[in-house]
């Protein structure tokens, strides 16, 4: 089922088998309203083994003799690597749009903690690790906050499973940064950034000319010829939607063909951040870079707006490398992907555009993530006080 659920025993009142929606099952014994013991994982103990258990806590219980979870044997509770791998893994994978990019973030950053138990997970080894962030400087605060979100939520369900008594990481506070960050791109950095583009497409089309003058001399297979009109590879149209679009990156990857109404001018965003689905209109500006994309990936026949070079069945995952040596080139610094969110937003309210039609446009949940860009508004805080007159 989409939810835990328990099966219970007809011989033992209160012992139960937990089977979670991996599929996965353990024994518990509920001794008290809303208070239980995990007895083991089934497959490990045998039933009769787990039966006792349950029978031996129950007599203490009614004798007065408060069970002790963290007595159990170790193996009743998992390492968090076979908890990833048997539990967690399959169900955020199914349940959550972004549950692959969290299990890539937690094998990135908290694989050290991959042969710890579930309980012995602590506030402690994470003040660890982001002091070791901080003091190194390879993250900002809010990214520190990001990436540990996934281990918190993995501990979160792992109580919610009965897998563990209590989230171990439960007390740890958020670490405080200024959150009304905004970068937008200035006049000459815009026309810096498209040059280095126009000069990208143009090396890497000359690149394939080369490459494939080399190949028919020798008589190899060429590659598929790039036309004048098409573009060398995915990152400048990649770069266009961004910028007229103020699609979140997640998002941009996640667009399948399908989800592009040329007809009416619109990207459906299926999957958001906030679980919000929205409809984004084009401008000409991405209308008629998606026109020429779209016909020239047909040959593709994939389903994926930006479909993975190397594989046209799955999507781009990364653009990292490509976008760190476009700034580079373009000498602009201080400049993320999300900022592009920034400078779209930015650039409609400098222009005239109300905060609630920004609000819809980027797919806030709340009015309140918008308004960091009241202050860019021509004569907003001008025309607050004149309704006074």
């Amino acid at each position: 089922r989409e939810k835990a659920y328990d099966v219970r025993d007809s011989r033992v009142k209160g012992f139960v088998i937990r089977v979670n929606p991996s599929g996965a099952m353990s024994y518990a014994v509920q001794y008290a309203r809303g208070k239980r013991v995990n007895l083991g994982k089934v497959g490990v103990i045998k039933p009769s083994q787990a039966r006792e258990k349950a029978i031996q806590i129950l007599a203490d219980h009614t004798h007065g003799i408060a069970p002790q979870p963290a007595s159990q044997p170790k193996h009743a509770i998992p390492l968090l690597k076979h908890f990833l791998a048997d539990d967690y893994g399959p169900w955020i994978t199914t349940h959550n749009v972004a549950g692959a990019e969290d299990l890539k973030t937690l094998e990135r950053h908290f694989s050290h903690l991959f042969d710890r138990y579930l309980n012995e997970i602590t506030i402690q080894d994470l003040e660890k690790w982001r002091t070791h962030k901080l003091a190194t400087k390879a993250m900002l605060p809010n990214t520190i906050n990001r990436t540990i979100t996934p281990l918190r939520s993995l501990l979160s369900k792992a109580v919610e499973w009965n897998v563990i008594a209590e989230n171990g990481l439960a007390g740890l506070k958020v670490l405080k940064y200024d959150d009304t960050r905004i970068r937008y791109l200035a006049e000459d950095e815009r026309s810096q950034l498209f040059d280095t583009l126009a000069c990208r497409e143009n090396t890497l089309k000359a690149q394939r000319r080369n490459a494939n003058t080399w190949r028919k001399e020798r008589k190899y297979e060429c590659y598929p010829e790039i036309m004048a009109h098409e573009f060398a590879d995915h990152v400048l149209p990649m770069i266009i939607l961004s910028l007229n679009t103020g699609i979140r990156k997640s998002e941009l990857f996640r667009i399948k063909r399908q989800h592009i109404n040329l007809a009416q001018n619109t990207v459906f965003i299926e999957k958001s951040k906030n679980y919000l689905a929205r409809y984004v209109p084009l401008n000409k500006t991405a209308r008629n870079m998606l026109v020429i994309w779209l016909a020239q990936t047909n040959r593709l026949q994939s389903p994926w707006l930006f479909p993975s070079p190397y594989d046209p069945n799955k999507a781009i995952t990364c653009v990292y490398k490509a976008w760190v040596k476009v700034l580079r080139d373009s000498n602009i610094m201080n400049f993320r992907w999300h900022d592009m969110r920034h400078d779209f937003a930015s650039n409609l309210v400098m222009k005239g555009v109300s905060l609630y039609a920004v609000q819809k446009l980027l797919g806030h949940k709340k009015i309140d993530q918008t308004m960091k860009y009241a202050h860019l508004a021509p004569d907003y805080i001008a025309e607050s006080v004149g309704r006074l007159d």
